[in-house]
C-alpha cells in the first residue's frame, strides 16, 4: 500500500518541472519580489512580508498566516524555483496525514508501525489521488497554502494535542505546550473554514477534558483562548469588509448556519466514492487484531458520528456566509480531506464498538 501512494506520487512530482506562477501568486509577492530585485537579502524580503501582510490586512482579509505565507512563492526568486511548490504542499500534506494517523492509530488503538504505514498508504491514496482540484491543491502556491498547507498545519496541530495528552515528563510536556501554542497563532490565521473547524476542535476536546477531569485541562483551556483570541483578531480586520464589497449573495449567520447542515449532508452523500468505500472496507479487516485488545471503551458510537458530521458541516457555513457558495476547487479540497479521515476515524471506532458487543455478547452467554 504504501508503495502504491509512492509510484502514485512521483508523477505528481515530476509534472511541478513545468509549472509556473500565476493569478494571486503574483499580486501577493509584489513587495518582496522587489525587496529580493533590489537587494537580494533574506531579511529584506521578511520585512516586506510583514508590511505585505499588514497591507492586506488592511485592504483585503485578515488571515495574517495566509496572507505572510503567500509572499514568498518561490519564483520570487526566479521562474525556475516554482516547482518547490508541489514539494512543500503535497510532502507537507502527506507528513501531516502520516503523524495524525500514528497519534490516533498507534497512540489511541496501539497499532502496530506495520498496521499504520497500510493505512497510511490506502488513506493516502485516496485523499491524493481523488482530492476535488488536484491544481489548486498541490500546484498553486497561493490557493495551496491557504487551504492545503494550513489544512495540514491544523492537523499537525490535533495531532500534537493528542501527543501532549499522553506526554510524561515536565520538559517533554513544556516543548509540546510551547510547539502548540505556536500551531495555534499559525492556525488562528488560517482562512475562515479551516479556522472554525479547528475551533471547534479544540472547544469539544476542552470540554471533554474538564468533564473527565483530565490533569491537562486548563493548558487545552489556555489554548483554546489563545484560537479564539486569534480567530477573533484575523475576522476583525479591517480588509474584510472591503473584500465584502467585492461578494454578491452574502446572508445571515443562522440562514448560513442551517445551509452549512443541509448542503453539509449533500456533499457527504455525494463524496462517498468507490475508493473511499473501498479504501474504509480495507480498512476494517486490517485493524481488527488492534482494535479488539485496545482499551478504549467504543461507547458511543452515535454521538461520535453525530458530532462529526457537526464538525463536517460547520466548515461550509463561512464561505456560505459570504455568499461564495462551498468555494472554489481549493476550498472543497478540504472538505475532501476532512470527510476521508472522519469517515476512516468513524469506521474504526464502529468498529471496534462491534467487538465490543460481541464480546459482552459472549460473555453474557458463557456466565449463563
Amino acid at each position: 500500500c504504501v508503495l502504491l501512494l509512492l509510484i502514485s506520487i512521483l508523477p505528481m512530482y515530476a509534472l511541478a518541472l513545468y509549472n509556473h506562477a500565476f493569478y494571486d501568486d503574483l499580486g501577493f509577492s509584489l513587495l518582496t519580489h522587489a525587496a529580493w530585485q533590489q537587494s537580494g537579502s533574506v531579511a529584506a524580503v521578511l520585512e516586506a512580508a510583514v508590511r505585505n501582510t499588514v497591507r492586506i490586512r488592511q485592504t483585503w482579509e485578515g488571515t495574517y498566516t495566509t496572507s505572510f505565507i503567500s509572499a514568498f512563492q518561490p519564483s520570487l526568486f526566479g521562474e525556475g524555483a516554482y516547482w518547490i511548490t508541489t514539494l512543500i504542499l503535497l510532502t507537507c500534506f502527506l507528513l501531516s496525514v502520516w503523524f495524525f494517523l500514528r497519534q490516533t492509530l498507534r497512540g489511541l488503538y496501539g497499532m502496530d508501525r506495520t498496521t499504520v504505514a497500510t493505512a497510511f498508504g490506502i488513506l493516502g491514496f485516496v485523499l491524493v489521488q481523488f482530492v476535488p482540484d488536484a491544481a489548486e491543491a498541490f500546484y498553486w502556491y497561493n490557493g495551496g497554502v491557504a487551504y492545503t498547507l494550513l489544512w495540514s498545519v491544523m492537523l499537525l496541530d490535533a495531532g500534537v494535542w493528542l501527543q501532549f495528552e499522553r506526554a510524561a515528563g515536565k520538559t517533554r510536556n513544556i516543548l509540546l505546550y510551547g510547539l502548540l501554542l505556536v500551531l495555534t497563532v499559525l492556525v488562528g490565521g488560517a482562512k475562515y473554514s479551516t479556522t472554525l473547524l479547528a475551533t471547534l476542535l479544540a472547544v469539544c476536546f476542552t470540554g471533554w477534558a474538564f468533564f473527565q477531569k483530565r490533569p491537562k485541562r486548563w493548558a487545552y483551556l489556555s489554548l483554546t483562548l489563545v484560537l479564539l483570541g486569534c480567530f477573533a483578531f484575523s475576522v476583525t480586520a479591517a480588509g474584510n469588509a472591503v473584500r465584502a464589497k467585492t461578494l454578491a449573495g452574502g446572508m445571515s449567520a443562522p440562514k448560513a448556519v442551517l445551509e452549512a447542515v443541509y448542503f453539509g449532508l449533500a456533499l457527504i452523500g455525494h463524496s462517498f466514492s468507490l475508493p473511499l468505500m473501498a479504501a474504509l472496507v480495507l480498512l476494517v479487516p486490517l485493524t481488527i487484531p488492534a482494535l479488539r485488545q485496545s482499551r478504549f471503551n467504543f461507547s458511543h458510537p452515535v454521538w461520535a458520528t453525530l458530532v462529526s458530521i457537526g464538525l463536517f458541516c460547520a466548515q461550509l457555513a463561512p464561505t456560505l456566509f459570504t455568499g461564495n457558495y462551498l468555494g472554489d476547487g481549493r476550498v472543497l479540497n478540504t472538505y475532501h480531506y476532512t470527510l476521508v479521515l472522519m469517515a476512516a476515524q468513524l469506521v474504526l471506532y464502529w468498529t471496534g464498538w462491534f467487538l465490543r458487543r460481541g464480546e459482552h455478547g459472549l460473555a453474557s452467554m458463557e456466565s449463563q
